[in-house]
């Protein structure tokens, strides 16, 4: 898609299709484990992996915490779910309503489809397009991760997208997510994708949010920027908790 046309909006999602182990995750394209959560960052070479994974977070990332409250529990994501329908609803270029939900079954067909858009494809780590199995697979893991927030970004009541936060440090002083966001096509400069990352943004105040987006995705960094986001020097973009 052109510039002109306007980017599909993609971040770290589509380029970390899947978890070490997934059944996705073939051809040679070794995913980096983060050590102490499981979690899904992706693959050798690129930033995220070249960070450290098996460090701190501030090692990492040279930021320090500003968030003083650890998510509490042994799954910590729990009241986190429950939380997201308390979140006021936006709106979009055209009036339409925004609101995020967590992901239901029923969806795995919807997100199939724009896993396949060829714009999706395009900033991909793995470019083929995924087999319904190899989805089934991906979602089936996603959906019940105690690791991992996999969400839709509604627009007049109708699924419009997808924000995906996966947790990558917990600690007693703070939490850290990666944050992954796409848009359908056919909803593009409607102002969805930046209403989401307000709104998760909203949704869990207190914890540190980085995003991988390739250099050749400018849309997707100009996005990101315009969310408050700041660029570190290893090209993530790194957003610090509410004050």
């Amino acid at each position: 898609m052109t510039s002109k046309q306007g980017e599909f909006f993609l971040s770290g999602f589509g380029r970390t299709y899947g978890s070490p182990g997934d059944s996705f995750i073939t051809e040679g394209c070794q995913a980096a484990l983060l050590q102490s959560t499981g979690g899904v960052l992706g693959h050798a070479g690129t930033a995220l992996a070249k960070s450290g994974l098996d460090l701190g977070y501030g090692a990492r990332y040279g930021k320090s915490r500003r968030s003083g409250r650890a998510l509490p529990g042994a799954n910590p994501l729990r009241f986190i779910r429950a939380s997201l329908a308390e979140l006021p609803k936006r709106l979009a270029a055209d009036g339409g309503p925004i609101c995020l939900r967590m992901a239901r079954a029923d969806d795995e067909a919807t997100i199939l489809a724009w896993q396949r858009q060829p714009s999706t494809r395009r900033f991909s780590r793995i470019p083929r397009v995924p087999s319904i199995e190899e989805h089934h697979h991906w979602f089936n893991s996603r959906i019940r991760s105690e690791s991992s927030l996999l969400t839709i970004i509604e627009h007049a009541s109708a699924p419009g997208g997808l924000l995906r936060l996966d947790l990558v440090d917990s600690e007693p002083a703070g939490t850290a997510f990666e944050i992954s966001i796409l848009v359908s096509a056919e909803l593009r400069r409607l102002g969805l994708a930046k209403q989401a990352l307000e709104l998760a943004r909203e949704w869990i105040p207190d914890a540190e949010f980085i995003a991988e987006v390739f250099p050749e995705n400018l849309p997707s960094q100009k996005l990101f920027i315009s969310a408050g986001y700041q660029r570190l020097e290893s090209g993530l973009f790194h957003h610090l908790p509410t004050e």
